[in-house]
């Protein structure tokens, strides 16, 4: 049985492993592999939003929930991250910056029960490639990731070119995620 009080202690215990990021991933990874108890817990995804399950100045913990087809160009976090799915399916595409800009470097499908560990200078673009399911993941980073936002970077997604982390965009996109998902119910289509 997934109890978040529980989750978040033994995240916080794993922070002082020495290896941190692979000690969390292995309390995530327990987490996920019943995604239905961690659905009961947290509750039903309902909509895209990002709720935080505990943060500090080392440790952030969210539940993130990507909206109808929600996506979100290529950006940096700054801190090492640790990304476990519990309902549907969270694409990742990996990019790499050098002298001649951003090159795209492969991707993975992270599906139900899936974790995957980021590096402190991972690139990536996130898309939920469903309308009708939404993809719920605990995300936990070794730092403060709202605290990082003024240091952190995103490229434009037509032109790749690097500016500010543009969390204004980010919550635009979250916001036409949650409509697209509407229109849906409105026109009688389950989305879950």
């Amino acid at each position: 049985m997934f109890d978040k009080t529980q989750f978040v202690e033994d995240v916080r215990d794993a922070m002082h492993e020495g290896d941190a990021q692979d000690a969390v991933s292995a309390v995530l990874e327990k987490a996920v592999s019943d995604p239905a108890a961690m659905l009961g817990s947290l509750g039903a995804p309902g909509k895209g939003r990002v709720e935080p399950l505990y943060k500090d100045e080392g440790l952030t913990i969210l539940n993130v929930i990507w909206g109808s087809e929600m996506w979100a160009p290529p950006h940096d976090h700054t801190i090492w991250a640790a990304i476990g799915v519990y309902q549907g399916q969270e694409d990742n595409t990996f990019w790499r910056e050098d002298d001649a800009g951003l090159t795209e470097q492969g991707g993975v499908a992270l599906r139900v029960g899936d974790v995957r560990k980021l590096g402190p200078n991972a690139i990536h673009s996130v898309k939920n490639p469903s309308a009708t399911q939404l993809c719920a993941a605990v995300h936990v980073y070794g730092g403060d990731f709202f605290d990082a936002i003024p240091r952190r970077f995103s490229w434009d997604p037509q032109s790749l070119q690097k500016g500010p982390y543009d969390y204004e965009l980010l919550n635009a996109l979250r916001d036409q995620a949650n409509e697209r998902m509407e229109a849906l119910i409105r026109d009688g289509i389950s989305v879950a």
